[in-house]
């Protein structure tokens, strides 16, 4: 097309591992679009600036005569060789990666929407996606160190309610494990759902360690500031680990982000607090994005949180004919984002990634969108879809 807009220390290895090679797949697809500048609905952040507080904030840090503030934050491992940790499909690409890094095993169980298909015209919704019992149940074994579970989650926008909480944490103190709980979209929840920390459940608090970020809720993903909480007993481990690790991170852009948590706290109770109005604003960008994939063919499952949905294209009657009913293409998701970007200038990211090692291939049938852009480039996007 002739015009595109633009919408996803240790051992050296002579090969990448394994759990390397999901992360070079994804990319390689990000290296590609760059060629062809499509409408980008696939990159997982914000095409636009954070709110002015946040960036004032930041601008304050950065002109204080505190040295403290310009210098270095201060903050024997958590698991060890052949501990086990069970972690749900699909999830964001990394936490494999990580706990194999770590030297630990990783369990997938897989989450799967209540039916094998949907047509299109359907709104599935990220409720619909749920785990097996059993199959959780026969996870769990004397080598499972804990489980890492991201609620609400990354790519599918689940928010896991209180039975399923209730099951998985029963299932932690029966084999006495831990929980390591990512909730950094638990701020980004929609059509009021109710968001559970999992640490407040009966006897969790002394088993969890739950992380959070405001990267996400204030737009402002490449701050990569977060936090954790829990027993003493537990974070003593992450703070001996994290201390390795502040390097990596920028001490301005935490005091700056503390500083803007400090004002939306204190406004959280008010009818038109920041807290309430931005889930509100993103739920109407989500719901005009599963509009147009609804009318192009797709099936969008549409999310209860978060910046994400995971949608079917299978279903899409414009495809070439290399990718209709071709089950057998291992890479089928990868070449159909190759397609909408080179042929229809839309950019999306394919599903399989956030399927971990074992279900790449429940997650070929999908893609990863994301909703959260400005609303011209949502319109972009909208009218590509519409053309399809």
């Amino acid at each position: 097309m002739s015009s595109l807009y633009n919408v996803a220390k240790g051992k050296e290895f002579e090969e990448a591992p394994d759990y390397a090679k999901t992360n070079a797949a994804v990319m390689r697809l990000m290296a590609f679009a760059k060629d062809y500048k499509p409408v980008d609905i696939g990159l997982g952040a914000p095409n636009y600036a954070p709110l002015d507080f946040m960036k004032e904030a930041f601008i304050n840090v950065a002109m204080s005569p505190d040295y403290h503030v310009h210098q270095y934050g201060r903050s024997e491992s958590l698991t060890h060789l052949d501990d086990e940790w069970i972690v749900f499909v699909p999830h964001w690409e990394h936490y494999a990666a990580m706990i194999k890094m770590a030297g630990a095993k990783v369990k997938e169980v897989l989450l799967r929407p209540k039916k094998d298909k949907y047509s299109s015209g359907d709104s599935p919704s990220s409720s619909d996606w749920t785990f097996d019992r059993k199959e959780l149940s026969e996870a769990f074994t004397e080598k499972t160190k804990g489980i890492l579970l991201n609620n609400p989650n990354n790519p599918t926008g689940k928010v896991f309610d209180r039975e399923e909480l209730t099951f998985i944490a029963d299932l932690v103190k029966k084999w006495d494990a831990i929980a390591l709980v990512d909730e950094v979209y638990e701020w980004l929840v929609y059509d009021r759902n109710e968001h559970i920390r999992f640490a407040t459940l009966l006897g969790m608090f002394d088993r969890t360690i739950t992380v959070g970020a405001a990267s996400k809720a204030f737009s402002v993903t490449g701050w990569r500031v977060g936090w954790a909480y829990g027993p003493a007993y537990l974070m003593n481990f992450m703070k001996k680990s994290i201390y390795g690790a502040t390097g990596d991170n920028v001490t301005p852009s935490q005091v700056a982000m503390a500083t803007g948590l400090e004002r939306v706290w204190a406004d959280r109770n008010q009818a038109n607090s920041y807290l309430v109005e931005y889930p509100k604003t993103l739920g109407i960008k989500r719901d005009r994005i599963v509009e147009a994939l609804c009318k192009a063919g797709f099936v969008p499952h549409v999310p209860q949180s978060g910046f994400f949905l995971m949608a079917d294209w299978t279903g899409i009657k414009s495809l070439p004919r290399y990718l209709v009913n071709n089950a057998t293409l291992a890479n089928r998701d990868v070449e159909f984002v190759k397609y909408m970007v080179k042929e229809v200038g839309l950019e999306v990211y394919s599903g399989s990634p956030y399927f971990g090692e074992k279900h790449q291939t429940v997650g070929r049938d999908f893609v990863r969108v994301c909703f959260v852009k400005r609303d011209n480039t949502l319109d972009k996007a909208m009218d590509i879809l519409e053309k399809l």
